[in-house]
């Protein structure tokens, strides 16, 4: 009878023979796993019984084939691709450089996690995502510590003085009134009612991130427009400690933007941080100055010198030093000025890493540029040597050699500025010198210099600050030369990319066109502005945009077209549905109505 090869699919008999046969096939796997068979496949039996590579049953989580185990190293792409996961979290299996079943389940876990096609395959792409999101996860878990830290510093701070201590309490989360009706202050504004609307508004932000931010906002609205205790109430609904002394510095600042320099000092006392502290005389000075206070300005100076010998950190002592004497020198107390320049120099000599000394000399040397002494400004500025440190210098010098009409000179130290974007800056701001001193037409040529330093900015926003700069030039050549001048005012403007920086400008010459009597100019700059104003996206900068035009046309004496800009930012705000957007352009409405309602000053009503 003709014996048959055996069929591997019937169960197998017992008894002896069984026995010896399973015996002896684990022997053979055992000899060639320890003793390192060949890769080969194996030799058949002669009845042909086994075909094929023979599989061990599960080795780890997967099956691998003795092909697969003999002389297998680890693979440095998928050992990456284990660590990586291990640290993410999500894959628990062993370190070994092996690709098994629980780490291609890992890494199609991380790729649907993460928006990436879900192969389940280790890969050099893979790789440097998974490690530098680790590296980023490390950072933002670094920057979260620092963020504790100083969170619980500024806590602290604001317990340790009895004026701030009760800031320091938790906020309540507050819930918006869903039948407040805002269309009485919309047909009617007031900064009051505005200010009522976007604290409503805020209520609705349920980050409380953003919520803090559009709280900030309001309450430097309501210190502006004289709602001090109103303010205080709003600085109690923050919750981050750290936006608190911020929130304090913008009472002060805001105090002082209303003309109310007594007060503003004495808010900013009541700030425990004494670089916020600082920070906040700093503005308070800056705004008095600018507003020709001479005695409130010199005021804030003296008391932000007494304050700076309590700051560490000596560059910010200097930059504090310097700014003192800045606001001194154009109050007119000579003496005060050198005395904190003294201050600032004594500093500078007494030990100033160097490291730090580029910086504390550039302080230095924009302080005399700012008071009028461009060659002691150059002196120091010998010993600046990184570039990012000697340009803001040299800008202040040229600046300085204009203002005073020594023209020559500005265009000396103008040729040394090798950064476009702040050539061309200067060269429109000598520009503007050139028209005061009756030089029109040299003026005209040196806005011809600007606009082709201008396009080789590379930065976009950069080179639209510039152009920005060089078409208010061209318009003050148009108002003092030659009208025809509005022209490439005009088509300066139409080069900026910034719509809202765009739109400003040309509002700007509209302006000017229509004040000078040049009706078809004025119509057609102010179509340009139109289309421009229309191109912002954003319905809260289109906002800030014609607030800040309105609060230009104040500080120029015009009312009119202040009131037309803010109504024009009010018609916008009262379409905006967002609660943070809508908090913060109402927040900038009550700021710039604070603005028009000073006294001389029109009545803000919105015509029929």
């Amino acid at each position: 009878m003709e014996r048959r090869p055996a069929d591997p699919t019937l169960p197998r008999a017992s008894g002896g023979m069984a026995a010896i046969s399973l015996w002896a096939l684990g022997t053979s796997l055992l000899f060639g796993i320890v003793f390192g068979a060949s890769a080969a496949a194996p030799a058949q039996p002669r009845d042909g019984a086994f075909a094929g590579p023979v599989l061990l049953a599960v080795v780890g989580k997967e099956s691998r084939s003795i092909e697969q185990l003999q002389g297998r190293r680890a693979d440095p792409l998928i050992l990456r691709t284990q660590k990586a996961l291990t640290e993410a979290g999500i894959y628990k299996g062993p370190l070994d450089g092996v690709m098994d079943v629980e780490l291609r389940s890992a890494i199609r876990v991380y790729q649907k996690r993460n928006g990436l096609g879900v192969t389940g395959i280790a890969s050099e792409e893979l790789a440097i995502h998974l490690e530098t999101a680790s590296k980023v996860d490390v950072l933002l878990g670094r920057l979260d510590v620092v963020r504790k830290e100083r969170m619980a510093a500024a806590r602290a701070a604001l317990l340790s003085n009895p004026k701030t201590r009760h800031l320091a309490n938790e906020a309540v989360d507050e819930i918006a009134d869903p039948t407040r009706n805002p269309e009485p202050c919309f047909r009617k504004p007031t900064a009051l009612c505005l200010l009522t609307e976007a604290s409503e508004s805020a209520k609705a932000i349920h980050k409380t991130d953003r919520r803090d931010w559009a709280l900030g906002e309001i309450l430097a609205a309501q210190a502006k427009a004289g709602f001090t205790k109103d303010a205080m109430a709003t600085v109690r609904r923050i919750h981050d400690p750290r936006l608190i002394m911020v929130a304090l510095r913008k009472i002060a600042e805001g105090l002082a933007h209303s003309g109310r320099g007594e007060e503003a000092l004495t808010a900013s006392e009541i700030i425990p941080d004494v670089v916020k502290r600082a920070d906040a005389l700093v503005a308070i000075a800056t705004i008095e100055a600018a507003r020709e206070d001479t005695a409130s300005a010199g005021k804030a100076a003296r008391r932000l010198i007494q304050v700076t010998e309590e700051v560490e950190d000596p560059v910010r002592r200097i930059a504090y030093y310097t700014k003192s004497a800045t606001v001194l020198s154009r109050a007119g107390d000579k003496d005060g000025s050198r005395a904190a320049i003294r201050r600032a120099e004594d500093l500078l000599r007494g030990g100033i890493k160097r490291a730090q000394r580029g910086t504390a000399l550039r302080h230095l040397a924009a302080a005399r540029a700012e008071m009028g002494q461009p060659a002691e400004a150059l002196n120091v500025l010998k010993n600046v040597k990184g570039a990012s440190d000697r340009t803001p210098v040299l800008v202040a010098v040229a600046i300085a050699h204009a203002d005073a009409g020594q023209l020559e000179e500005a265009f000396a130290v103008t040729a040394d500025i090798t950064s476009a974007r702040y050539r061309a800056v200067t060269l429109s701001h000598i520009g503007i010198a050139e028209v005061k001193a009756g030089k029109g037409a040299k003026a005209w040529d040196t806005l011809a210099q600007a606009s082709e330093a201008a396009e080789t900015i590379k930065f976009p926003y950069a080179r639209s600050f510039a152009l920005n700069r060089i078409a208010i030039a061209f318009t003050e050549v148009a108002k003092a030369i030659d009208p025809r001048a509005f022209e490439d005012a005009v088509e300066t403007a139409r080069r900026i990319k910034d719509d809202q920086m765009r739109a400003h400008v040309l509002w700007t010459i509209w302006a000017e066109r229509n004040r000078l009597g040049d009706a078809a100019g004025a119509q057609r700059t102010k179509d340009l502005a139109r289309e421009a104003s229309t191109a912002i996206k954003s319905s809260l900068s289109r906002v800030w945009m014609f607030g800040d035009i309105s609060s230009c046309y104040v500080a120029a004496g015009e009312p009119n077209h202040a009131r037309t800009a803010f109504l024009n930012a009010l018609e916008v705000a009262q379409g905006v549905d967002n609660a943070w957007v809508r908090a913060r352009a109402l927040s900038k409405l009550a700021s710039t109505l604070a603005d028009l309602d000073r006294p001389g000053q029109e009545a803000v009503v919105p015509a029929k």
